[in-house]
């Protein structure tokens, strides 16, 4: 009902509303990690492996589905004893060669020499180049191998979900459970702190 408007013989107002619900996202961004330690031969009837294969595929095609893959991006990060960068990744990190923390060519995980597990982003350039394998003897069914190999290495912001299938499907086993390590590297690229790496990957031609 109307206050004043009656004045002018308006005694009533419609109001006309109407609403629709919508749900979408974008620019979204994911870590998974997925273990490819020596445990994971354990399991049965079905080893571990072979369950998180086919489950991680999954994830993947249905977050990168036709109506999201243009807007969402997964950072894969297979670990072990360590999370493996590759070469191309690690060596632009830590500007090597010739003067960054590279040792040899047989891996490619980033160590952290601070004293504190913290969640600041480490100076990848001052960082440790961990040793490739470990002290334990060799185990049936994976590699006594502490940092992964190339094949085995992480992969940052990708949508493609063929390259990301393939490295589900190539990951080997080897020694270690650094889940606190992973966890770390899956939180550390989603940071925006970590931007500034993002662009040095880009500039070098890795992402």
């Amino acid at each position: 009902q109307t206050f004043f408007l009656h004045l002018f013989q308006m005694e009533q107002l419609q109001i006309v509303a109407a609403s629709t619900a919508s749900e979408y996202a974008q620019n979204v961004e994911i870590s998974l990690a997925l273990d490819i330690s020596g445990s994971m031969v354990a399991g049965s009837p079905t080893r571990r492996i072979d369950a998180l294969r086919p489950a991680a595929r999954k994830f993947v095609q249905d977050v990168l589905n036709e109506r999201t893959k243009l807007t969402t991006t997964i950072n894969l990060i297979p670990y072990s004893g360590q999370v493996s960068l590759g070469q191309p990744v690690f060596n632009a990190l830590t500007n090597s060669p010739p003067s960054g923390v590279r040792k040899h060519n047989q891996s490619s995980c980033i160590g952290d020499r601070s004293t504190s597990f913290s969640s600041a982003i480490p100076n990848f350039r001052t960082g440790e180049h961990i040793p490739h394998f470990g002290t334990n003897p060799k185990t049936i069914g994976f590699e006594p191998w502490q940092c992964p190999d190339d094949a085995s290495a992480a992969i940052l912001l990708s949508n493609d979900e063929d390259v990301l299938d393939q490295r589900i499907a190539a990951m080997k086993l080897y020694d270690g459970t650094g889940t606190h390590i992973a966890m770390r590297w899956a939180i550390m690229t989603l940071d925006n702190r970590f931007n500034t790496h993002i662009r040095q990957l880009n500039s070098a031609g890795v992402l």
